[in-house]
């Protein structure tokens, strides 16, 4: 395949493999267990990370520059769409494209993660901001973020599984987003535990309105922490049996961008579980988020291997939208 025509059939799903490498990163920089050179090599995924998203944002620019029409091709796709913001891809969704239950399947949750990490980010940022008006602002529309991602990727996962129940697992081809819901709940869980530490740190104060409002914050946001934790490690356990029933059934699990997938939803999940071991200071979630991470750089070689070699002979180029049509030159 030349480089035009693979230019041409790049989709935004390959920026999972940066959000993948970027978790990595951090995972191993947090890592309840270090060993010397572990933090070098942190900084060198962190490092690799950094090229790949400038590499793959350069590959975008050009696509949509050489070829235009392929944007409005692109919005009328509802799993290309997935990428697009928390509310652009729900009113797409609901007003110009045509879904039928037994299709869905796990993709459907990824515009809800933005507001989900976001929100994360805000309990993160307020943490360090010094102006304590700033920072209560970003705590408040972080929970507003989290409110808006939480319930509504909780509404989707209800979907989901009344989905499951009537007309079982997904086709093989995208039987990974079995792990899709690990995103949003783990992340969510990460995202009330550093929202907790923020409102601790910021609403303790005896002049606010309502005393002692920050140590209720931070022991609910636990609270809220452990449930979706709990659920996530339920659709975990769902995810593997559903991978292994369907290679079991059809001894074909094919290799797709999808796989992609696997690793960022994992990935914030146990940072969940890090952040979780050291609120608690609990071996258990230290040695269970520990085996997660190994398993996740396993899992990220075997896939950047096979996604590499899918490159190199062109097979992973591939533009759902522009599967069905005939595109003008």
């Amino acid at each position: 395949m030349a480089l035009k025509d693979k230019i041409k059939h790049f989709t935004p799903s390959w920026f999972s493999m940066s959000q993948s490498t970027g978790i990595i990163s951090l995972l191993l920089a947090t890592c309840p267990y270090q060993f010397p050179g572990l933090e070098a090599i942190s900084s060198v995924f962190f490092f690799l990370n950094v090229v790949i998203f400038l590499v793959f944002a350069l590959m975008t620019m050009a696509r949509y520059i050489m070829f235009p029409h392929i944007l409005t091709l692109m919005l009328n796709h509802s799993v290309v769409l997935t990428v697009l913001s928390v509310v652009i891809v729900p009113y797409y969704i609901i007003i110009h494209h045509n879904h039928q239950l037994e299709r869905m399947n796990g993709t459907w949750l990824l515009p809800i993660v933005p507001a989900v990490v976001t929100a994360a980010s805000g309990g993160l940022i307020a943490q360090h901001l010094v102006n304590p008006m700033h920072a209560k602002i970003v705590i408040i529309t972080s929970f507003f973020l989290m409110g808006i991602g939480i319930l509504l990727a909780l509404s989707i996962i209800v979907i989901y599984f009344h989905r499951l129940v009537v007309h079982k697992l997904p086709s093989n081809e995208v039987i990974i987003s079995a792990f899709l819901p690990l995103g949003p709940l783990g992340q969510g869980a990460y995202g009330f535990l550093q929202l907790g530490k923020a409102s601790q740190l910021w609403f303790s104060s005896p002049s606010n309105l309502v005393p002692d409002l920050g140590p209720a914050m931070h022991a609910s946001c636990i609270v809220w922490a452990m449930l979706l934790w709990g659920f996530g490690l339920w659709f975990l356990v769902v995810a593997v049996f559903s991978v292994g029933a369907t290679y079991q059934q059809t001894k074909n699990v094919p290799f797709n961008m999808g796989w992609w997938g696997l690793i960022f939803p994992f990935g914030v999940f146990t940072s969940a579980t890090v952040a979780l071991g050291a609120i608690w200071q609990s071996s258990f979630f230290n040695i269970l988020a520990t085996v997660f991470i190994v398993i996740l750089v396993i899992l990220w070689i075997m896939v950047t291997l096979l996604t590499a070699q899918g490159a190199l002979c062109g097979k992973m180029f591939v533009a759902p939208c522009l599967t069905p049509v005939t595109n003008p030159e």
